[in-house]
């Protein structure tokens, strides 16, 4: 066993203390990605009617859909995300990255995208395929790291 510590006020005055607050860094993406993952699994008890007396069940295929962008996300290197049940049973799937936001709405077979910078909407795509958004989810982590 393997213990880290993280030197207090984030000052590094080791390689061993770089490695520890990275694998920290790294424990806190797991940590968003599993909260967030939970999250998507609850929708699965939300039965018709579940926002005030309106809209229907939260679909599996959307729920599956949410768990499999969110865990695309996090292996490209995005570190927090965000779950919420969406109208007409899909999921909505929020990805952060200091000032960028996505916004991925999943029904099961097809998803719509939104990125935003700071609040600004920058780009909208509807109805793509889960490799498009998986791809414009690589992109936009593509020119995070050309800044």
């Amino acid at each position: 066993m393997t213990t880290m510590t993280v030197v207090a006020g984030g000052d590094c005055t080791s390689t061993l203390d770089v490695v520890a607050v990275r694998d920290r860094h790294k424990m806190c993406c797991i940590m968003s990605a599993f909260e967030t993952v939970s999250r998507l699994s609850g929708f699965a008890d939300l039965e018709d009617g579940w926002c005030y007396g309106e809209d229907v069940a939260i679909k599996k295929a959307a729920i599956d859909q949410g768990i499999r962008l969110v865990g695309h996300a996090l292996m490209i290197g995005f570190t927090e995300s965000n779950a919420f049940p969406g109208i007409r049973g899909g999921v909505q799937i929020n990805i952060y990255d200091e000032a960028d936001d996505l916004e991925l709405s999943a029904s099961g077979d097809r998803i719509d995208f939104l990125r935003e910078e700071w609040d600004m909407e920058i780009e909208e795509c509807e109805g793509l395929t889960e490799d498009e958004a998986i791809q414009k989810i690589r992109e936009q982590w593509a020119r995070k790291d050309r800044r």
